[in-house]
């Protein structure tokens, strides 16, 4: 490979698929010429457990960024490292192939991920290579909302309120994209076929398609959100979910994009207040590795006697007999995707009812969520487990029943996923009777609500109270 002007700069690709609001390649574009890489971690990918519909959104994203950065005059390069522990020499390599001065990335904050780009920070340091991070994933850095006594907050109403009054302006402000360069006399890959099949006519991957469904949410639902986010019928949330997973959207353009349409309001929105989630979560998981490494974020929850996982199945397979859990798991199965009210509702039925340790269900969101991200995954499942950061108090038990009367209350969430239950057409569709289930072919309910309560109840009374 022909070596390249002598300022040429390599950014490195992750969870950051975007040309727009992408800090480390705006700025290396500044510093130099750049090619682009992306490492194919196959194995890595499978430990970790990534659906195989995130994995085909993101070479589908993938391909749609490197055919808009080639008109700017940026090549796609890739790399094989099948494991994390593969990057460093498949980066340097690289790095040196082309005659880099430097590598740049945005940080990623789950254990492995900070591990490996250490790893890779060192290789490039002893091959005289420059390196350059930037935290392009989160507004605030973590480490930089803390309380009066300089530590990280432990419950998200304060984090919140905190990050609302240090972030700047300029913090908010997204980088621009590269401009255009010459294009450099080296030539681009093409893209390995790594990702799985997914339902490509919900979640699009051109750039323009995704500007513009954030841009109609922005501006003709984000008034109504509040009122509609918990309607799992409705179509009241974003779903913008995977493409900021995968970095196809950054966060301060997202925040940009709801004062664009909806004014200095709008960055007091419930919105933005969700978006202020995912940094809590995402400063927890930098904070505190052992979160990463499958332990409570509260010592407690490890006291917790969890059941044989019995049921487990059913649960995975949406035949749990309780209408509006085997909604929410069958429309994960169906599109990769679930409502953010139902998955709350069948976190608490998996930890709290059926008492099944909640780091399966983790696994099994992980396995088959397009919008996987693990930060934001294990904070919502340790939240509904109640052994988490500001996680909801071990006696407070969803009844799902009641779930579905007040969040669906026509029946239409869940006739909609659970077909064999259509004939019914009122609010008795989120309990029906033995009779019913019998002549409709539906399951009976694996468990008794108030006997699965009272159990709750007591195993985690018993962890938490000692």
């Amino acid at each position: 490979m022909a070596k390249l002007p002598s300022n040429a700069q390599l950014v490195w690709l992750r969870n950051d698929l975007r040309l727009n609001d992408n800090p480390a390649l705006y700025h290396a574009s500044t510093a130099g010429p750049v090619v682009a890489c992306f490492a194919v971690c196959e194995k890595q990918w499978q430990e970790h457990r990534d659906a195989p519909a995130k994995l085909g959104l993101a070479q589908a994203l993938l391909t749609a960024w490197a055919e808009d950065a080639e008109k700017l005059g940026i090549v796609l390069k890739i790399v094989h490292a099948p494991m994390f522990s593969d990057a460093p020499k498949a980066i340097t390599a690289l790095a040196q192939e082309i005659g880099a001065q430097g590598v740049w990335w945005n940080k990623e904050y789950p254990l492995n991920e900070m591990r490996r780009d250490k790893a890779v920070r060192q290789a490039c340091e002893q091959a005289d290579l420059a390196v350059h991070e930037y935290d392009g994933d989160v507004v605030l850095a973590p480490g930089t909302v803390t309380n009066g006594s300089g530590d990280m907050y432990q419950v998200f109403t304060p984090f919140s309120k905190r990050w609302r009054q240090v972030v700047t302006e300029a913090e908010l402000s997204s980088c621009p994209r590269p401009g255009k360069q010459t294009p450099l006399k080296v030539k681009g890959d093409s893209i390995p076929g790594f990702g799985g099949e997914y339902r490509a006519d919900l979640w699009p991957a051109q750039r323009d398609k995704i500007q513009r469904n954030l841009h109609n949410f922005c501006s003709e639902k984000l008034a109504e959100y509040s009122d509609t986010r918990d309607i799992p019928a409705h179509r009241g949330t974003s779903l913008i979910s995977p493409y900021l997973a995968l970095g196809a959207l950054g966060i301060r353009h997202c925040i940009e994009q709801v004062q664009k349409d909806q004014g200095p309001d709008g960055f007091h929105g419930q919105w933005v207040t969700e978006l202020i989630w995912r940094e809590f979560y995402r400063h927890l998981m930098a904070a505190k590795p052992r979160l990463s490494m499958g332990k409570c974020f509260r010592p407690d929850g490890e006291k917790v006697q969890w059941a044989k996982p019995e049921y487990f199945e059913d649960w995975r397979q949406g035949k749990t007999g309780v209408p509006i859990v085997d909604a929410g798991m069958r429309q994960l199965l169906q599109t990769g995707w679930m409502h953010n009210r139902v998955r709350m509702i069948v976190a608490a039925f998996l930890s709290k009812l059926m008492l099944v340790d909640w780091h399966l269900g983790e696994q099994h969101f992980m396995a088959h969520l397009i919008d996987g991200d693990f930060a934001s995954n294990n904070g919502g499942w340790q939240w509904s487990a109640s052994v988490g950061a500001d996680a909801a108090p071990y006696f407070r038990i969803f009844n799902p029943y009641r779930q579905a009367e007040k969040f669906d209350p026509n029946g239409d969430y869940v006739r909609k996923f659970v077909p064999e239950l259509q004939s019914i057409t009122d609010k008795k569709i989120h309990q029906p009777s033995e009779q019913q289930c019998r002549a409709l072919g539906y399951p009976l309910p694996i468990i008794n609500y108030k006997v699965a309560r009272s159990t709750a109840m007591d195993v985690f009374a018993k962890a938490f109270k000692g």
